[in-house]
């Protein structure tokens, strides 16, 4: 999640007694601290809470891994998994399917980024908090026929 709407601007999450133990100063990075990308951040978290964002991105997950379960029903040969927390869902392929980027291209051919990653064949659906239901199925759709356009 952008934590300032595309302003630069970076955080680092640690334990307290880990965060005490650093001199002050000695902790920062590239974008830490700017005031403009801070306002956006937090104009930023305003309309995440206002338009329940993170509900919708916890519905739409689930919409999500539901139907790329569905779709592993239908590809038991090809799909090894689908998981993921919220909207965020890998679905890992199986190794006899090729590579990520093959499927990565046919679904760009067809208006989809999709991202692969990991050393394994995993792809990652990663759409914003703002995705609707059919902005799911439709990416759902895109996915099921670049596999098809892979496996043939």
């Amino acid at each position: 999640m952008q934590l300032a709407s595309g302003f630069p601007l970076s955080c680092v999450v640690a334990k307290k007694h880990i965060t005490d133990s650093q001199l002050p100063g000695s902790m920062g990075g590239t974008y830490a601290g700017n005031a403009v990308a801070c306002a956006a951040a937090i104009a930023t978290q305003h309309v995440i809470a206002k338009e329940q964002l993170i509900a919708n991105s916890c519905k739409q997950g689930a919409l999500l891994k539901s139907l790329l379960t569905q779709l592993k029903g239908k590809f038991p040969e090809t799909i090894g998994d689908v998981r993921g927390l919220g909207c965020m869902v890998g679905v890992e392929m199986k190794a006899s399917l090729g590579t990520k980027s093959e499927i990565t291209n046919a679904a760009l051919k067809r208006g989809m980024l999709i991202l692969g990653c990991s050393v394994y064949e995993t792809m990652r659906f990663i759409p914003p908090l703002t995705v609707n239901e059919e902005e799911i199925k439709l990416a759902v759709n895109i996915f099921e026929d670049s596999l098809v356009e892979v496996l043939n």
